[in-house]
């Protein structure tokens, strides 16, 4: 038997957060568009929290493992690369899988999006391609380590989550981009 922590607990963290956000901006003398970025980022981190680890299931009792050491990676892990892409990819996108992939490429763009507009530490293509690395790895290393802990494999994690987390974020970067050179040629012509 397992009880459930809802979902609605990193956006509940979120709201608490918000005023935090808000009086560090002000304090800081930032502007409108960048405090609203922050408040964005802050969603955004919220929403994938809430997408990728609820809601979270909590054994009572002693947690009987629901598979055996012997099937180890699977269920817990996908490792193959470009499996579940390709799997995802035949069956089509308007299928339950396809419309997964997609969302997982779209999960992330906002991170490319406002990393670089918040911070010029995220504007090279090498440093947005390792934060969309390092937020999709932690975000499936994370699901592994709670499947281990409760001792039943509740979110496989997926070596293609990594994958296609990055390609938005990479993408995100991309429209970051094409946005801020279209601004540069709108204000050189004015």
């Amino acid at each position: 038997m397992t009880t459930v922590i809802s979902g609605v607990v990193p956006l509940l963290l979120f709201g608490a957060l918000t005023p935090g956000i808000i009086w560090r901006a002000r304090r800081e003398g930032l502007d409108g568009a960048n405090l609203v970025a922050q408040l964005l980022l802050g969603a955004w981190i919220a929403a994938v929290v809430a997408l990728t680890w609820f809601p979270l299931p909590i054994p009572h009792g002693a947690a009987r493992p629901i598979v055996q050491s012997h099937d180890w990676p699977a269920p817990w892990a996908a490792i193959t690369p470009f499996a579940t892409i390709g799997m995802s990819l035949e069956r089509g996108f308007g299928t339950a899988e396809g419309r997964v992939l997609i969302g997982n490429v779209l999960a992330f763009v906002p991170l490319g999006v406002l990393a670089p507009f918040l911070s010029t530490r995220w504007r090279s293509a090498g440093r947005i391609l390792a934060l969309g690395v390092v937020a999709s790895t932690a975000i499936e290393l994370g699901q592994l380590a709670w499947d281990l802990i409760i001792r039943m494999p509740w979110r496989s994690a997926d070596i293609d989550d990594v994958i296609v987390n990055t390609f938005g974020t990479v993408v995100g970067y991309a429209a970051w981009r094409a946005a801020r050179a279209i601004r540069r040629r709108a204000v050189s012509l004015a």
